[in-house]
């Protein structure tokens, strides 16, 4: 049984989500605020978050931030009355993985709902992973190409990991710096950058048209699926 953690301070959404939600059978954790929620976060990981956004753009864009570093492959799906195309673009450039206006169908918001549950339980099968003639088996760290071995770094593997499970999602470079690289690739988001250029190279069917592992423009990377 799914958990589903709502995090805001409106009464009625709380209450609408939680018939809702009871209904289809899924675990409904509530917390009104923001420390309230990172305390929660600390020690349980939901399957899904809904972030009930009503602050300022500021604020709002804070929150998320907050929320997505306390667990960053955990699918979070923004609630909010705000219908700003601004405010939208932002949050799901920062990475949000669905964005919902109030007032909103209950049955849509359920089926978009089941796609994020679908994403982590995709996010969460990666000890394996086959994308375009490529093979990867990440728990012995090892890599083909149309069954011809590929060598690939220590923090190769961990960027194409973390892409992987969090696939058709934008995740920053500083994201990847934060929960991948570590130390290990320094603080330099060029670093990040040229590992992303050597994945290419040696994933990629045409490194210089990549099908896969897709450039953001000014945000991060996103890795794609399905061509």
């Amino acid at each position: 049984m799914a958990t589903i953690l709502v995090v805001g301070d409106d009464v009625g959404t709380q209450q609408t989500l939680m018939r809702l939600f009871r209904d289809e059978g899924f675990t409904l954790d509530i917390r009104s605020d923001e420390k309230e929620a990172v305390d929660y976060l600390s020690g349980s990981a939901p399957a899904v978050i809904v972030l009930d956004v009503c602050f300022p753009r500021s604020a709002g864009k804070d929150l998320y931030q907050r929320i997505r570093a306390a667990v960053p492959s955990v699918p979070i799906i923004i609630l909010s009355e705000v219908s700003d195309a601004r405010d939208k673009a932002l949050l799901l450039e920062l990475g949000a993985d669905d964005y919902v206006s109030k007032p909103f169908s209950q049955r849509e918001f359920l089926a978009r709902i089941r796609v994020a549950l679908r994403h982590n339980e995709l996010r969460h099968s990666h000890d394996q992973a086959s994308f375009g003639g490529v093979f990867v088996d990440f728990k012995n760290a090892q890599a083909s190409r149309d069954g011809v071995p590929v060598e690939m770094t220590p923090g190769e593997f961990k960027i194409l990991r973390f892409l992987i499970r969090n696939a058709e999602r934008v995740v920053t470079r500083a994201e990847l710096q934060r929960h991948v690289s570590g130390d290990s690739l320094g603080l330099e988001s060029r670093s990040i950058d040229t590992q992303i250029f050597n994945l290419r190279h040696k994933l990629e069917k045409d490194p210089h048209n990549p099908q896969h592992i897709l450039t953001v423009y000014h945000v991060g990377y996103r890795f794609k699926l399905m061509s």
